[in-house]
């Protein structure tokens, strides 16, 4: 792992997802005869707000799973081991064994960590929905829609890597 590396392909599919949510946001404000400026600003500070979301959520989880793994005494497979067919389910049961036991020992603090992110990052969206709203410079509904459509965006994303793989 490396706690410094964003998905730079999810990323570009969530910022190209949330244009496209965005300019369809814009377009049924438009045909409403609702738009104003704050649409625009809307939009831009929601999906500006999720697309940083994402990022802390991965930069968070490599590095909540970077943090764990120094030091982990996890028994391995070579790659040559593992391709080849001479490896037995005997060989590899003690590295299932060592893994479930890992997993079982450092479940909780990686929990922490995740929990920890997953404040930051709410406490990011209540701040942006807050500014939107005291401020009068964004659209609430249009700050909130590309904020809601960040896990169907995502969804969608891995769908379609499971389809091209």
């Amino acid at each position: 792992m490396n706690s410094g590396k964003i998905p730079m392909r999810e990323t570009v599919f969530l910022a190209i997802g949330e244009i496209i949510v965005s300019a369809l946001t814009v377009a049924v404000y438009f045909i409403l005869q609702k738009f104003n400026y704050t649409v625009v600003t809307g939009v831009l500070l929601g999906s500006a707000v999720s697309v940083l979301n994402f990022i802390i959520l991965s930069i968070s989880v490599n590095r909540a799973l970077d943090n764990i793994l120094v030091g982990a005494d996890l028994p391995s497979v070579s790659a040559e081991e593992s391709i080849s067919d001479t490896v037995t389910d005997e060989d590899t049961a003690g590295t299932d064994d060592a893994a479930a036991r890992f997993a079982r020992e450092n479940q909780l603090k990686l929990q922490n960590a995740i929990k920890l992110s997953y404040f930051i990052r709410t406490a990011t969206m209540v701040l942006a929905l807050i500014v939107a709203f005291v401020t009068k410079k964004f659209d609430l509904i249009a700050t909130l829609v590309p904020l809601f459509m960040f896990r169907p965006i995502l969804t969608v994303s891995e769908m379609l890597k499971r389809k091209e793989s």
